[in-house]
Parts: C-alpha cells; structure tokens; sequence
C-alpha cells in the first residue's frame, strides 16, 4: 500500500528528501490508486470515487511520493467512512498548479482537529501513525506544496493538497 514511510518523514523533517521529478498523468494516478485500495478492508462497504477529467493535463512531480501523500489521505478517509459511504478525490489543474481534494462525509470532533497535523500519535481509535503529520510534511517539504482540511456537519472532512506549478 502506498503510505508515507518512516525513512521519508525523516528525511523531509530535515529538508534531505528530493524529488524525482517526472511527468505525471493525474487520471492514471488516481486510478492506479483506487485500484490499489479496493481490496483493502479500509475500503470495505465503501464507494472510491476518483473525479478527474480524463484529458487532464499532466504535471510534474515526484509520482511515489505524490502517491504515499494522496495514499495516507485515501486510507484515512476510508477509515474515517463508514458503511456505504462515499469517499471522493478529485482532481483539478489551472494556472496556479494542481490540485486534489480528498473528502469522505465523516465529521472530526474537535480534539481530531487540534492534532491533525501534530506530531503526536493519532486521537482516532487504536491511536496510531502519524499520518497526517507525515502527509503535509512530504507535501510541503518535498512535494513543495501546501495541505490543509476542514470539517464540518456541512461537507464532511476534505483534505485540499496544492502543488505549485
């Protein structure tokens, strides 16, 4: 499963991790990643849904790492979902880079917002990983981006990681 790996967040916390850029087609990323956690019990019960035009612009990135990024964002989506729900990522290109939204209809308590991005294990029963942490910072360490989320009644919980042009 793609996820971001201890030697990475290492490495991006001290600024050692590079990319290896090379062109990447977003429609068969995202594919390839659906793909990959349909048979995972994270997704069981559990639409993916990848919302990407399929003549979408490539971009040029690093494509493990934007993979273990997108990969941590989908598993704690599908974790987060339940039974039935749909978990989204979409994909966006314009002017100012690309874009990838990963929503699922569940809603975080407050202490879940607090530490999302904290380097503390997580507050989500069986309060493991550093997922979150580790995303954003190969996101903006490495990948040069930003990601952040909301929360809501409203909309659920999307993460938005942008990545510069």
């Amino acid at each position: 499963m793609p996820l971001i790996e201890d030697d990475h967040l290492l490495a991006a916390e001290h600024l050692r991790l590079r990319m290896q850029r090379a062109e990447v087609e977003p429609a068969l990323l995202l594919a390839d990643l659906r793909d990959v956690f349909l048979g995972t019990p994270e997704a069981y019960g559990k639409s993916i849904v990848m919302a990407v035009h399929p003549l979408s612009p490539s971009i040029e990135t690093d494509p493990s790492l934007l993979t273990r990024v997108l990969g941590t964002l989908l598993k704690n989506a599908l974790e987060a979902s339940g039974f039935g729900d749909v978990v989204t990522v979409r994909h966006r290109t314009d002017a100012r880079g690309a874009s990838f939204a990963i929503h699922n209809p569940a809603v975080m308590t407050q202490a879940q917002r607090i530490q999302i991005f904290s380097r503390q294990p997580s507050p989500v029963p069986p309060r493991r990983g550093l997922g979150t942490y580790a995303a954003r910072i190969v996101a903006e360490r490495a990948l040069g981006g930003t990601l952040r989320f909301g929360s809501n009644p409203e909309t659920g919980t999307v993460f938005l990681l942008e990545l510069p042009q």
